[in-house]
């Protein structure tokens, strides 16, 4: 899992004198008692030609990804009037949002009553043109991401620290690259050329509708790993505390499967007769045995330290 730059601080929540003080990551300070940002106004860039490359790092509030009609790329943001925090640069098809880093107090906010639902309230949205063809590089450190109806013959690449990220209704030609920290992940109604991968430390990570034209390839430390019709060359998954459940998985290739705490259930379109399987478990039931087929022309790897394996198969 790749290193980020930035400490997020996420999920301590404490109680002091009758209210509660939340410590979270990315969090905007200085708010006044109605739960308003006090020191920044809305805020707007529109790039100057056609962009190949978007890179944005933010260190606060959600980021909306989608497309729309405009002519070139626009970003619609918050940012402090008086001394701002954001800057743009756009040079070689390169469009480059940056939010300069802050010392790690300012990420700590008091969370009152009144405002508990306008903490995250701050949002850039990022509105790209009908027929844009883009590499995306998305950095969260802390805030939601959502990337919908996007299509490139590039790829997307997202860094979240803290935060539910969710990417729906699109196409990349490239690869999707997703590290998350803390967090949900849900993709759903993608169609992604090469390949899938996905770093999740805390969090369920759920997938839905995808078709891949390479390998979809899953880590995830603690939280269940969830999905339906998954269609790619190769499938592959571990996951160190939770449980993982699969539904209609089409893979050419090979499936390899490991969880360290908690069952597999898998149900594949094919015939059980194409798979070549290989079944290593401590604990718990398995309903599958391993069988060496040198002429199967797929494999199956399963492996379960504590939990069950349960796999079904459906003919095409």
């Amino acid at each position: 899992m790749r290193t980020f730059g930035k400490l997020a601080i996420a999920g301590t929540v404490l109680l002091l004198a009758g209210a509660t003080v939340g410590v979270v990551g990315g969090v905007i300070a200085y708010q006044n008692k109605e739960g308003e940002n006090t020191n920044k106004v809305e805020k707007q860039y529109v790039a100057t030609g056609a962009a190949t490359t978007l890179k944005i790092k933010t260190f606060s509030g959600k980021v909306h990804l989608k497309k729309g009609d405009v002519e070139t790329v626009k970003i619609d943001y918050k940012d402090e009037e008086e001394s701002p925090k954001i800057e743009f640069t756009f040079a070689d098809g390169v469009l480059t949002m940056k939010e300069q880093e802050r010392p790690w107090y300012s990420y700590i906010n008091f969370v009152w009553p009144w405002n508990y639902d306008k903490v995250f309230q701050d949002e850039t949205v990022i509105t790209v043109p009908q027929d844009s063809d883009i590499d995306y590089k998305l950095d969260v450190a802390s805030g939601s991401v959502l990337v919908e109806n996007i299509e490139t013959t590039k790829g997307l690449d997202i860094q979240c620290a803290s935060g539910t990220v969710t990417v729906k209704d699109s196409s990349f030609a490239g690869s999707l690259d997703l590290d998350a920290i803390s967090g949900g992940v849900f993709l759903e109604d993608l169609t992604v050329g090469e390949n899938v991968k996905l770093d999740a430390t805390s969090g369920t990570v759920n997938l839905n509708n995808i078709e891949c034209g390479k390998t979809i390839d899953i880590d995830a430390i603690s939280g269940e790993i969830k999905g339906s019709n998954l269609k790619c060359e190769k499938i592959k998954t571990d996951a160190t505390s939770g449980k993982i459940d699969l539904k209609k998985v089409d893979a050419e290739k090979s499936i390899d499967i490991g969880a360290v705490s908690g069952s597999i259930y898998l149900s594949v379109i094919d015939a059980k007769e194409n798979y070549s399987i290989s079944v290593s478990k401590r604990s718990g039931s398995a309903n599958v045995e391993s069988r060496t087929d040198a002429s199967a022309p797929k494999s199956m790897s399963l492996s379960a330290t504590s939990g069950s394996i349960n796999v079904t198969f459906e003919d095409k």
